[in-house]
């Protein structure tokens, strides 16, 4: 299943730019339609891809939960790191 989320995701889109680059450059019209749909997905996925990356990382938060666990620290570290984060989403639902 994961498999075939990251071939929907993230190759159909990309296998549907050049099909639609192809029957461009051949002179087809059906390639117009294919290209602007497939460059919208993508357009869309890659927001939604920076979305996701700044609500981990933390630095797309708001109302003072600006703080970011990083994935790198010591076991130690992110552990307060985590609980800190945990009592402000308790505090700032």
């Amino acid at each position: 299943m994961v498999i075939a989320g990251w071939i929907a995701v993230i190759f159909a889109p990309i296998i549907a730019v050049i099909i639609g680059f192809l029957l461009r450059s051949k002179g087809d019209r059906r390639g117009n339609p294919i290209l602007a749909v497939s460059l919208t997905i993508c357009a869309i996925g890659l927001i939604v891809a920076v979305i996701v990356i700044s609500a981990v990382s933390g630095a797309g938060s708001s109302g003072g939960l600006g703080t970011g666990c990083a994935f790198n620290q010591s076991g130690a570290a992110r552990h307060d790191c985590l609980r800190q984060l945990d009592r402000q989403l308790r505090v700032n639902p």
